[in-house]
């Protein structure tokens, strides 16, 4: 006890040592993360060495898990441990239990984990459309997978136990076969599959036990990030962008080869894109070969993108491309940078719908970005969201080039009232300073 004591005091003198304040639980913040520091993993283990000692494992538990701020980092040796405590799942009743499998499920080496997650009786649903199974016959579905075809796949969780009741979600997961890849696309396909190949696959299932199967929730809800080796086919990428739809937290996804044909993509829109430059160099390369792309959206986190990032993006086209709409919002661009958006506009000769909004632009940059451009079947043109202030009324004077453009739309651009008016009488086209509203073409 004492030790533990002197654990306690260290935590409170040390901040960073906190495992909560790494471990977001779901739905308390905008965004969630689960990478504990080493040396908070240093921390964690050095508490439960002395758990893992004590002959009288239910009296040090709670204190443990006290130190940790109830927090868990499931291993093979602690979970033995842990399975020595009786009722292990009363005593666990409130906090997380943190889960990584490792590349192919290297923490199921043992026993004592899947011994351990079994007795804590969790139901879960392996997507939105799969029925309730519990947590010990996914993971056996999950390991004799991964043994039949010796693959790299893998996850991270975490197990959410509050007043007895307990949740399982999946926070990363590294795809790298067939059979994990339609477990978790088309579960309800692989079991029957599993039925077919597997003798007795469908018994000894044990049942869900009443207490958790209201409500019970995909475990992929809360998923942060998606690994996977290819995208060999538009089926695949089609389920995994259903995936990425249902998943509020998604923040990264990393195919390390695109093998598909990307020229037959005509839409490709991309949300909180946090871009860093060898991510806008792959997007660059796999843009630039979308022959039949007619929509591009790429909205960021408001994070910057410099000359190499926008080189990456926007300088590999080498020849027009059918994109009828055009939207970069919510980066902070440096001027430098706005030369590549400019010189790609000549590939884009169709474009009839141009959304530039909060990348941090000025009159002089938005002079310099559009200023002698022709857009002849330019309709709606947007700048919301920066900076242009009076500036907005030399608009007026850079888009003699857009003879049929009927919209501009400059909400929050800290124009005064006398501008707005200005533009709306010098203009033959309507200027909107209020959000959300566009033409329909």
């Amino acid at each position: 006890m004492m030790i533990l004591d002197h654990f306690k005091a260290i935590k409170r003198s040390d901040p960073t040592l906190d495992l909560s304040k790494t471990v977001v639980l779901p739905g308390t913040s905008k965004q969630t993360c689960y990478d504990v520091t080493d040396r908070q993993k240093r921390f964690h283990d050095l508490v439960f060495a002395s758990f893992q000692e004590a002959k009288a494992k239910e009296k040090l538990l709670k204190h443990c898990t006290t130190c940790t701020s109830g927090i868990v980092l499931l291993s093979e040796q602690l979970a033995g441990a842990l399975s020595e405590v009786e009722n292990v799942a009363r005593e666990v009743n409130s906090g997380v239990i943190v889960l990584n499998t490792g590349y192919g499920c290297s923490l199921f080496a043992g026993n004592n984990v899947r011994m351990f997650l079994n007795c804590l009786d969790v139901a879960l649903k392996v997507n939105e459309r799969s029925h309730v199974i519990r947590l010990g016959d996914f993971l056996e579905e999950y390991f004799s997978t991964g043994r039949t075809c010796r693959c790299m796949c893998g996850f991270s969780a975490i197990i959410l136990s509050n007043e007895g009741k307990r949740s399982f979600y999946i926070t990363k997961l590294i795809l790298g076969c067939p059979g994990h890849e339609t477990m978790f696309c088309r579960y309800q396909e692989y079991r029957e599959l599993r039925q077919h190949l597997v003798a007795g696959s469908n018994e000894n299932k044990s049942p869900v036990s009443e207490v958790n199967v209201l409500p019970v929730e995909s475990c992929l809800k809360w998923l942060q990030s998606i690994e996977c080796d290819s995208t060999d086919n538009g089926r695949k990428l089609q389920e995994l962008g259903a995936i990425a739809v249902n998943s509020k937290y998604l923040n990264s996804l990393n195919f390390r080869q695109i093998n598909n044909d990307l020229r037959a993509l005509k839409i490709l829109c991309l949300k909180e894109a946090d871009l860093i430059a060898e991510a806008a160099m792959m997007l660059g390369h796999s843009i630039s070969k979308m022959s039949a792309l007619e929509v591009l959206v790429i909205k960021g986190k408001n994070n910057q993108l410099g000359f190499s990032e926008m080189h990456a993006l926007f300088g590999g086209f080498s020849k027009a491309l059918p994109l009828r709409e055009l939207e970069l919002s919510c980066f902070h661009i440096k001027r430098e940078g706005l030369c590549k958006l400019r010189g790609s506009f000549q590939f884009f000769p169709s474009r009839i719908v141009l959304r530039l909004n909060y990348l941090g632009m000025d009159a002089k940059d938005v002079r310099n970005l559009i200023e002698g451009v022709s857009f002849p079947d330019l309709f709606l043109l947007l700048f919301s969201g920066n900076p242009l202030g009076h500036g907005i009324r030399l608009i007026r004077k850079y888009i003699a080039g857009f003879p049929k453009l009927r919209q501009l739309n400059l909400y929050d651009t800290g124009c005064s009232e006398e501008d707005v008016k200005y533009m709306q009488s010098t203009c033959m086209f309507d200027v909107c300073i209020m959000p959300g509203i566009e033409k329909v073409l």
